[in-house]
């Protein structure tokens, strides 16, 4: 097996950043097969990792990045992860279609503050270049969720 990467594809950092890896099988010397994988936690992989076809210039780092934390944020607020499921064909479907449930908004002790709400939909936005964050964390810093910090 050799790996090419090409521009468009995403590299495994210390194999925890969700990938596209292209393989090229060679038998004698033309290539005559590639395959793709993915690397990754499945409830924290952004949309254009499972559909590259969708935004095949996105290759912002950032913007996954972003995507990731937006995750890890409700993940904490909410105390599972948004788009968890059984299954992680379940949990792929439930980040295509941005299927989430969200608890009640508010400012009681069992709610999810407005703020943080807009927050989480903002670094969740399912296009990486409209994605929060992906012009730089300035971006997340101005949030009015950390108006107080």
């Amino acid at each position: 097996k050799q790996a090419n990467n090409k521009k468009g594809d995403f590299k495994v950092h210390n194999n925890k950043r969700p990938s596209i890896m292209r393989h090229s099988h060679k038998e004698g010397s033309g290539t005559y097969d590639k395959k793709y994988r993915i690397v990754g936690t499945p409830d924290y992989m952004a949309p254009e990792i499972l559909n590259p076809e969708k935004y095949p210039q996105a290759c912002n780092e950032k913007a996954l990045d972003w995507w990731s934390m937006g995750v890890i944020l409700y993940e904490f607020l909410v105390g599972i992860p948004p788009f968890n499921d059984s299954t992680r064909e379940g949990i792929f479907d439930n980040i295509r279609n941005l299927r989430m449930d969200w608890p009640e908004i508010g400012y009681d002790e069992d709610c999810i503050t407005p703020e943080a709400v807009d927050l989480i939909k903002k670094m969740l936005d399912p296009n990486p270049n409209r994605r929060l964050g992906a012009r730089g964390a300035q971006e997340i810093k101005n949030h009015k969720f950390f108006e107080s910090t």
